[in-house]
């Protein structure tokens, strides 16, 4: 099966701040390779392996293992990504190709959408879904992508669109139904919202969103501040230990070298290479994907 699809991502669970963000959106469309929209450059591929570098003028450099998946019947890859000059210890990063079982249309309405900085919220306009259009301030979404991952009766839904389609921002947002007493059935999300040249603001596991929308009316104050406090607390819960994954399955591999340092991404593409012979790779990502959706969330 080709590697050429659209990859839902989850960061590894912070176990030190006990928190999880969903990773960037991954499409590789024979051999050309974009992470949240940005094309990446001089893309090195060998076998089921695809890696990039910082020193090519990339935001990220990553090592990817990429193999099907029997449990999701998709392609998966299970990795090393990172912003900096030095490598992560182990794996951190699960992609899945797959999407969730529940269609953009259960999302249609109108969402009130707002901006958290510095602990305070400002209102951001309106984002209506018809699918299988998608409306932000009243401007159309140019190619939108809605990806996630299904299992075990248990969805996380993502909807995203980016700044090199010709869109005014970027934003990846995750879906979920409202289960409080004072909003019970009320739809929200939460997400990132970034400008142009930006990175998404998440950017690690123990981030922390700054984007979330709810149906409720705009009038009622009480509930908006309830849905912001439920759809941070829905990020949170929306995947529950992926790094039992990479300590079970990655961290054999990945400590039979230095990852830090010089050569960290010779070294990280040594460790998943060694993986991905050992078959870590593909129980890495079906045991990741599994306890992602168990953990219910969207």
């Amino acid at each position: 099966m080709s590697v050429n699809l659209t990859y839902f991502t989850s960061w590894a669970y912070d176990l030190s701040s006990g928190s999880y963000q969903l990773g960037p959106i991954v499409v590789i469309n024979d051999g050309t390779v974009t992470v949240d929209g940005v094309a990446i450059t001089d893309v090195m591929s060998v076998g089921p392996m695809a890696s990039w570098s910082i020193s090519f003028g990339n935001p990220s450099s990553a090592v990817l293992a990429f193999t099907f998946s029997s449990t999701f019947n998709a392609m998966t890859f299970i990795g090393s990504y990172w912003l900096g000059n030095i490598a992560p210890q182990g794996f951190n990063l699960f992609g899945f190709a797959t999407q969730p079982s529940a269609p953009l249309s259960t999302w249609n309405g109108t969402y009130y959408c707002y901006e958290t900085s510095g602990g305070s919220s400002q209102q951001l306009g309106n984002l209506v879904i018809d699918s299988p259009n998608v409306t932000f301030n009243g401007v159309p979404i140019l190619n939108p992508i809605y990806t996630g991952l299904s299992s075990n009766g248990n969805d996380t839904n993502e909807l995203a669109w980016f700044t090199s389609d010709g869109n005014a921002d970027n934003v990846a947002i995750s879906f979920f139904v409202s289960t409080s007493q004072s909003s019970d059935g009320v739809q929200l999300f939460n997400g990132n919202i970034w400008p142009d040249g930006s990175s998404r603001p998440e950017g690690a596991p123990s981030s922390v969103d700054n984007f979330f929308g709810t149906t409720q009316s705009a009038e009622n104050a009480a509930v908006i501040e309830a849905a912001a406090n439920m759809a941070q607390a829905g990020a949170q819960t929306a995947v529950n230990m992926a790094e039992i994954a990479a300590e079970d399955y990655a961290a054999p591999g990945a400590d039979e070298n230095d990852n830090g340092g010089d050569g960290a991404a010779d070294d990280a593409e040594d460790d998943a290479a060694d993986d991905a012979v050992d078959d870590a790779a593909d129980d890495a990502g079906e045991e990741a994907g599994a306890d992602l959706a168990e953990a219910g969330g969207a």
